[in-house]
C-alpha cells in the first residue's frame, strides 16, 4: 500500500513539472514570436532578406529613419574569416531629396555572437532599382504622392 501511494505521488509530481516545463516553454515561444513580428520584410532576393523595425520607425520633418535588418541566406564571411548571420543597421532617409545616410552597423554572426563595425554613408544618392530604393519607396513615394 506505501509503494502505491507513493507512486501516485511521483506521478503527480511529475506531472506537475512536465506543465510547468511546458507552460515556461510557451511563454519563451511567445516573447521570440512577439520579437520576430516587429521586423517586417521589405525585400528579398537570391542572397538576402530585407526587414525594417516596425516598432521604431521615426519621422522628423521630412527625414525617416528605420533600422535595417540584413539576413544572409549564402555563406557570407568577415575580414576575420567568421561566417555572418544578419546585420542591423540605422538607415534616415530625406524624403523629396532620394537621399540617405546608412550608420550604426552591428553584425551578428553564425555562433550568436555580435561585432559593432566602424562604417557609415552620409548623404547619399539613392541608385534606381537598389535596395535602398525599395525602402524609399516604401516610406518616402507614399508622402510624395499626397
Amino acid at each position: 500500500m506505501v509503494k502505491i501511494k507513493s507512486s501516485i505521488k511521483l506521478l503527480h509530481i511529475s506531472m506537475l513539472l512536465i506543465v510547468i516545463t511546458a507552460f515556461f516553454g510557451s511563454l519563451s515561444g511567445v516573447k521570440a514570436q512577439d520579437t520576430d513580428e516587429r521586423w517586417k520584410l521589405v525585400v528579398t532576393n537570391a542572397t538576402d532578406d530585407y526587414f525594417y523595425d516596425s516598432l521604431t520607425v521615426s519621422e522628423i520633418g521630412d527625414t525617416i529613419t528605420i533600422w535595417v535588418k540584413t539576413v544572409y541566406k549564402e555563406k557570407l564571411k568577415d575580414e576575420d574569416d567568421k561566417e555572418m548571420k544578419s546585420s542591423i543597421n540605422s538607415l534616415s532617409m530625406v524624403c523629396g531629396s532620394n537621399r540617405y545616410t546608412m550608420s550604426d552597423v552591428e553584425i551578428t554572426y553564425k555562433d550568436g555572437s555580435k561585432k559593432k563595425v566602424d562604417y557609415e554613408e552620409v548623404n547619399k544618392p539613392i541608385k534606381p532599382e537598389s535596395i535602398f530604393e525599395k525602402f524609399y519607396m516604401k516610406f518616402c513615394q507614399k508622402e510624395e504622392n499626397n
